[in-house]
C-alpha cells in the first residue's frame, strides 16, 4: 500500500483520496476509527472506499483528470487494491500513525521507524492474504508491496492490519471500542466534520506538539525578519505574522485535536478545518459561544454582488480577535486613521455585514457598489467616531502620498435619515514614482466619481456607503431596517444549509459577477476570450461554527460552479488549440499542443 513508502505518501494518500468526496446529508464517521488506538498521532480515514473513488473517478472526468491503473501514485494504488478479492469494497479505512512510547512522534526518524499502520476493511481476510501473496493466513503474514516489506494480520470482525513494522503488527490486537474515544477528542465541531465528511484528517495535538512548535517559531522568525527588512510595510506585515504566531502558540498550548474533512457529491464539494480545544483552558472558554451571522446578512442590500460576508461580533473570541487586529492597524497609518473605530466601540457592536456590489461598469468603481452595516447598541457615537478617524486623515502624508478629506455631517436626506458625505482625494507627491500607477488604481476601485461614500445611523446600527449614490444608499437603509437583503438572494440560500449550524461568520463569492468582471477586464486589456457566463449559477460559500470549545471553517463550491469551471476550463483549453493551429497556418498535419 502507498502508505509502506512512507509518511509523505501516507498524507498524499488520504489527500487524493479526499478529492472523492461527499453527499454532505448521507455521510458517517468513517467505522475504521473504532480500531484505531485512540492515542495515534495522526489518523486518515476514509468511510466507503468504494464510493470513494467512485466520485473521484467522476470529478477526474469533468475536469479530463484520467486515473491510470498502472499509476504509482496512490490512486493508482488504491485502484489495484480495490480490485483485490477479499477487499470489503464499501468499507471504511483508516491510516494511522502511532505515537512512541513517550506519547510524540519523530518525524525525522527513518522510514522504518515510523509507526505508521493501515487499518483494512475485509469481507474474506483468507483469500485477502493470498491476493497480496501471504502463504498462510494465519498469525501476521509477510508479503511485499511494490518491492517493500510489509506484514499483514487478521484483526477479526471485517478488519485487518497491515504495516512495515513486524513487531507493531505483532503486538497489535485491533480490538474495537475506540470510536467514544475520538469522538471525544474531536469534540463536537470535530465530529460535525466527520458527519459531513467522506474522509477526515484528525491530528493529535499532544503528539505533534513538537512539530507545532516548530511551525509557531517558523512564523516568529518569518515575523522579526519582515520588520527589519522592509519598514513600515514591513512592520505592518510583521503585526500580521505576530496575530498568526498567536493563533498557533494558542493552538499548540490549548489544542486537543486538530481536524480536516473532505468531500464531493451530487451537490457540490466541501472542505474543512477545525480545531478542538483541551476543556476549561482560556482558547475552550473563547470559542464556547456559537453564533448568527445569517441575520447581519439580510441589513445589506439584494443586489449582484462580487463578495459578500456578514459575522457575529458578540462571541468574546472575536471581540478578543479585532483587539488584536488593531496592533497592524497602528502599524498601517491609514488603517489607523480609517479602522480604528470598529475597535474602539467593539464592545457595543454585535454584529457586521458587508457586500461589494458588481459594477456595469465592469471593473471601473469595483468599489462603488460597496454597502457595509454595522449593528450596534450605539449607532450615533459609531458614527461620529468614524467621522473623526476620517477626519484625522485630512492633510496628512504618507509614503509620498497627501490625503485631503472633505467631511460633511447630516448633509443629505436620503430613505428619511440625515446622511453625512465624505470625499478622499490621494495626491501623490511630484517625486513619487508611481504617481500614475496610483491615479489608476483610484479609477479601477472608486471610478470617475473618485473615492467617497455615505453614512448614516439608524435604529439598529450605521450604514455606509463607498460612493454618493442615493439609489443605492436608499436601498442600505431599506434593507438596514427591514432585514430582508442579501439573506433573501437565492444562490445564497441555497448554498447556507451546507455550512456549518449556528455559524459565527459567513463569506460569499459570486461567482457570476466575477466571471463578468473578468470578462470586462480582458476587454479593457485588448486580449483573451470571452468566458461564458452562465444566466444562472451559484455563490461559493463558506462559514465558521463555533461550538463547545472548537471551530469548524467549511468552504463549499456547488455543483454548478464546478460543472461551469469545467466548462470554461474546456472551453480555454480549445480556444488555445484553435490558435495553434491558426499560427500553423491551418495545418491540420500540425502536431496538437494539448
Amino acid at each position: 500500500m502507498v502508505m509502506l513508502k512512507g509518511r509523505t505518501a501516507l498524507i498524499s494518500a488520504g489527500l487524493l483520496f479526499s478529492l472523492a468526496g461527499l453527499n454532505p446529508a448521507q455521510a458517517d464517521v468513517p467505522a475504521a476509527l473504532d480500531r484505531v488506538p485512540s492515542n495515534a498521532a495522526l489518523v486518515v480515514a476514509v468511510n466507503n472506499l468504494q464510493q470513494t473513488k467512485a466520485r473521484f473517478d467522476k470529478l477526474g472526468a469533468k475536469f479530463d483528470v484520467p486515473v491510470d491503473q498502472r499509476d504509482d501514485g496512490p490512486i493508482g494504488m488504491a485502484n489495484k487494491f480495490l480490485g483485490m478479492e477479499g477487499l470489503k469494497k464499501d468499507g471504511s479505512l483508516a491510516f494511522a500513525v502511532l505515537p512512541n512510547a513517550d506519547g510524540t512522534v519523530d518525524m525525522d526518524a527513518p522510514e522504518e521507524e515510523q509507526r505508521m499502520i493501515v487499518i483494512l476493511p475485509v469481507s474474506n481476510y483468507s483469500a485477502f492474504s493470498k491476493a497480496l501473496g501471504a502463504e498462510d493466513a494465519h498469525g501476521t503474514a509477510s508479503i511485499t508491496i511494490d518491492d517493500n516489506p510489509a506484514f499483514l494480520k487478521d484483526i477479526g470482525g471485517g478488519y485487518a492490519i497491515m504495516g512495515p513494522m513486524k513487531e507493531l503488527i505483532d503486538g497489535f490486537e485491533g480490538k474495537g471500542g475506540n470510536m467514544a474515544s475520538h469522538a471525544k477528542m474531536i469534540g463536537k465541531s470535530g465530529r460535525d466534520i466527520a458527519e459531513n465528511s467522506d474522509i477526515i484528517m484528525v491530528i493529535s495535538v499532544p503528539a505533534m506538539r513538537t512539530q507545532i512548535e516548530q511551525g509557531v517559531q517558523g512564523l516568529k522568525d518569518q515575523a522579526e525578519g519582515m520588520g527589519a527588512a522592509i519598514g513600515e510595510q514591513g512592520a505592518q506585515a510583521a503585526a500580521m505574522m505576530g496575530i498568526m504566531q498567536g493563533v498557533a502558540e494558542a493552538f499548540a498550548r490549548d489544542g486537543q485535536a486538530g481536524i480536516i474533512g473532505w468531500g464531493m457529491g451530487e451537490d457540490g464539494v466541501s472542505m474543512d478545518f477545525g480545531a478542538q480545544f483541551k476543556e476549561d483552558t482560556s482558547s475552550a472558554k473563547m470559542f464556547s459561544k456559537s453564533g448568527d451571522a445569517a441575520k447581519f446578512l439580510g441589513r445589506v442590500p439584494n443586489q449582484p454582488f462580487l463578495f459578500a460576508t456578514s459575522i457575529d461580533l458578540s462571541s468574546p473570541a472575536i471581540k478578543g480577535f479585532m483587539k488584536d487586529m488593531q496592533k497592524v492597524q497602528t502599524a498601517n497609518p491609514m488603517m489607523a486613521g480609517m479602522g480604528g473605530n470598529m475597535v474602539k466601540q467593539i464592545d457595543n457592536v454585535d454584529g457586521m455585514s458587508f457586500v461589494m456590489g458588481a459594477n456595469k461598469g465592469g471593473i471601473m468603481g469595483l468599489l462603488a457598489n460597496t454597502v457595509t452595516f454595522v449593528s450596534t447598541s450605539q449607532p450615533k457615537a459609531y458614527l461620529k467616531d468614524a467621522a473623526d478617524a476620517a477626519m484625522k486623515m485630512n492633510g496628512k502624508e504618507i509614503e509620498g502620498i497627501n490625503f485631503t478629506v472633505d467631511y460633511k455631517a447630516a448633509s443629505q436626506d436620503v430613505g428619511g435619515v440625515k446622511a453625512d458625505t465624505w470625499t478622499m482625494t490621494m495626491e501623490p507627491g511630484e517625486d513619487n514614482p508611481n504617481a500614475g500607477m496610483i491615479g489608476m488604481m483610484q479609477q479601477v476601485f472608486f471610478g470617475p466619481g473618485g473615492m467617497g461614500g455615505m453614512s448614516a445611523a439608524v435604529d439598529n446600527g450605521v450604514v455606509s456607503t463607498m460612493s454618493q449614490n442615493t439609489p443605492l444608499f436608499t436601498s442600505a437603509i431599506d434593507a438596514a431596517k427591514s432585514g430582508n437583503g442579501l439573506s433573501q438572494d437565492e444562490g445564497i440560500r441555497s448554498v447556507q444549509k451546507f455550512l456549518p449550524k449556528n455559524r459565527t461568520m459567513e463569506m460569499y463569492l459570486g461567482t457570476k459577477s466575477i466571471m463578468e468582471a473578468m470578462n470586462a477586464a480582458m476587454g479593457m486589456m485588448g486580449g483573451g476570450m470571452d468566458l461564458k457566463v452562465p444566466a444562472k449559477v451559484s455563490p461559493i460559500g463558506m462559514g465558521a461554527g463555533i461550538d463547545s470549545g472548537g471551530i469548524d471553517f467549511r468552504i463549499f463550491v456547488p455543483a454548478d460552479v464546478i460543472t461551469t469551471l469545467s466548462d470554461t476550463m474546456k472551453a480555454m483549453k480549445a480556444g488555445e488549440a484553435e490558435g495553434g493551429d491558426e499560427m500553423d497556418g491551418g495545418n491540420d498535419t500540425a502536431p496538437s499542443r494539448f
